[in-house]
C-alpha cells in the first residue's frame, strides 16, 4: 500500500510514511489535497510547507510567500521574508526589485553583482554582451565567450563566418563550416542548397536525401527526392503523398484527398469555400444569396450576366441591352449581327455592307 508505514491486515494501513495522512486505513497523500504541503495531520490541517510556502496558523493551509511578500522566495512566515527571488533584493524583512532589469542578483543598496545571460557586469549595472563585441551572446567583462549563430570566436571578439549560408563554423579554421542554415546541406566544409540538387527539397541531409519538401511537392519514400503534388492530383496546391491532397488552388475545394471544380458540385459555380456555398457563378448564372447556389438566367435570351430579380446586366454577341432586357440586333436591323443599341449596327452580315446611317444594305443592290 502506497505511502504506509504500519499496516494492520493485508488491507489496511495503521501508520503512514512522511508526507502522508492515514484516511480510513488507507495513505492519501498531502500534496494532492493542499498546495505545498509536504506533510500534514489530516486532509485540512498541515504541519509542514514546502519551500517558498509558510505555514498560516490560523487555517494550517500553506500559503505562497509571495502572495504577501512580492519577490520572496524562501520565508518564515507571511511577514518575513529569509530569501528574494532573482531580480530583488532583500531588506530587513520584504524584497526590493533591483533598480537593473538585467541583474539577476543585487545587493542592499541595489548595486549589481549577477547580471543575466547576454550582460554583463559594468560598476555595478549590466551592459549588453553586445555592446563589448558585436554579435556576441554571452560574455564576460573583457571578452565574449559565446557568439551568435553565423559567427565565430577568435581572440575573445566574434567573427563572421566567411559562408553566408554557415550556422557554425570552426573557430581554429574559419573557412570550414561545421553545421549549416536550415535549407542547405555540409559538403567538404561547405553549404550547398537543397533545392539546387533536390528539386523542391527545403531540408537536406546531402544531395541525395531530402527530409522536407515545399509547398506543392511530397517527400518520396526514403527522402529520395520531392515530386510535385499537380503531377498526380489535379488542381493540388500541397500534398502529403501521391494520392492525398491537403490543400487546392484558389477556386477549387478539397473532397476525399483530392480537389475539385466548383462546378463538380454546385452548377454555374465559379468559385466556392466548401461544396456547398458558392462565392460566385459563370457566365449565363447569378447567384441566390439565400441558398448559395447559382441559378440560370433563365427566360433571359441573349442574356450573359443577370441579377436574382432576372434584370440582365451584359448581353451576349449580337444582342443589345435595353431597360436590363436583351433584344436580338437582327430582329431590329434586318441582317445586323453586332450592334450597340436598336438603331446603331457595328457589324453586318458577310453579304452586306454597314451604310454610314448605321444600316446593313446589299453592296450590289439588284437592278
Amino acid at each position: 500500500m502506497v505511502g504506509c508505514s504500519g499496516c494492520s491486515s493485508n488491507s489496511s494501513c495503521s501508520s503512514c510514511q512522511f508526507g502522508f495522512f492515514l484516511d480510513t486505513g488507507s495513505c492519501s497523500p498531502c500534496l494532492n489535497l493542499m498546495n505545498g504541503c509536504l506533510d500534514c495531520f489530516n486532509s485540512t490541517s498541515c504541519l509542514i510547507c514546502e519551500s517558498g510556502y509558510f505555514l498560516e496558523s490560523s487555517t494550517s493551509q500553506c500559503q505562497k510567500c509571495e502572495t504577501n511578500l512580492s519577490g520572496c522566495a524562501f520565508c518564515s512566515s507571511g511577514a518575513q521574508c529569509e530569501q528574494c527571488q532573482s531580480g530583488f533584493y532583500l531588506n530587513a524583512s520584504s524584497c526590493l526589485l533591483c533598480n537593473d532589469s538585467n541583474c539577476i542578483t543585487c545587493n542592499q543598496s541595489s548595486l549589481c553583482v549577477q547580471c543575466a545571460s547576454g550582460f554583463y557586469l559594468n560598476g555595478g549595472s549590466c551592459s549588453p554582451c553586445s555592446s563589448l563585441h558585436s554579435s556576441c551572446l554571452f560574455c564576460n567583462s573583457s571578452d565574449c565567450l559565446i557568439c551568435k549563430v553565423g559567427h565565430f570566436l577568435s581572440l575573445g571578439s566574434c567573427q563572421v563566418c566567411p559562408d553566408n549560408n554557415c550556422e557554425v563554423c570552426n573557430s581554429s579554421l574559419s573557412s570550414q563550416c561545421l553545421h549549416c542554415n536550415t535549407g542547405f546541406f555540409l559538403s567538404a566544409g561547405s553549404c550547398s542548397a537543397c533545392s539546387n540538387s533536390i528539386n523542391g527539397c527545403t531540408e537536406c541531409s546531402s544531395n541525395s536525401v531530402c527530409s522536407s519538401c515545399d509547398e506543392g511537392h511530397y517527400l518520396l519514400a526514403a527522402g529520395a527526392g520531392c515530386e510535385p503534388c499537380s503531377q498526380s492530383l489535379r488542381f493540388c496546391k500541397s500534398c502529403s503523398s501521391s494520392s492525398i491532397c491537403t490543400s487546392c488552388s484558389n477556386g477549387n475545394i478539397l473532397a476525399n484527398s483530392s480537389c475539385h471544380l466548383c462546378s463538380d458540385f454546385l452548377q454555374g459555380c465559379s468559385f466556392c469555400l466548401v461544396s456547398s456555398i458558392c462565392l460566385s457563378c459563370s457566365q449565363g448564372f447569378y447567384l441566390n444569396t439565400s441558398t448559395h447556389n447559382c441559378e440560370r438566367c433563365t427566360n433571359l435570351e441573349g442574356c450573359l450576366i443577370c441579377h436574382e430579380d432576372q434584370s440582365c446586366e451584359q448581353c451576349d454577341s449580337g444582342f443589345f441591352l435595353e431597360n436590363s432586357t436583351c433584344f436580338d440586333c437582327n430582329s431590329s436591323m434586318p441582317g445586323c449581327i453586332v450592334c450597340s443599341d436598336n438603331s446603331t449596327c457595328q457589324i453586318c452580315e458577310g453579304n452586306l455592307s454597314l451604310s454610314s446611317g448605321g444600316e446593313c444594305v446589299e453592296i450590289f443592290p439588284s437592278s
